[in-house]
C-alpha cells in the first residue's frame, strides 16, 4: 500500500515497524503495530497495547519524511479514521 502523498495526512494511519525502534524506557520488537497520533518535523506514533500486560508506548521518531517511511510498513487507515477525514 502506498503512502499517502502529504505528512498532514498521516495521523490515523496503521504503521508496522520493519526493524526494532527504542525510546528512553523500553525497545519496541521489528512488527510492532503503530498509529499515528500527531506529525510535526517529527512523526509521534503510540503502539497497540500489549497482549500481556495492555501497555502502550508512545515513541517520537525525528528525520527526514523517507527515513521515517524507511522504518515502517504504511498499512493504511481505518475506515474510522478515513470517514473522520484524520
Amino acid at each position: 500500500m502506498d503512502w499517502p502523498k502529504y505528512v498532514k495526512d498521516w495521523p490515523g494511519s496503521r504503521l508496522k515497524s520493519k526493524r526494532e525502534l527504542s525510546s528512553g524506557y523500553c525497545k519496541l520488537p521489528a512488527g510492532t503495530f503503530f498509529t499515528v497520533d500527531w506529525v510535526t518535523t517529527s512523526l509521534h506514533l503510540v503502539s497497540e497495547p500489549c497482549p500481556e500486560c495492555g501497555i502502550q508506548m508512545k515513541i517520537t521518531i525525528l528525520g527526514t519524511k523517507d527515513y521515517k517511511m524507511s522504518l515502517f510498513e504504511y498499512l493504511g487507515k481505518p475506515a474510522a479514521a478515513r470517514e473522520e477525514g484524520k
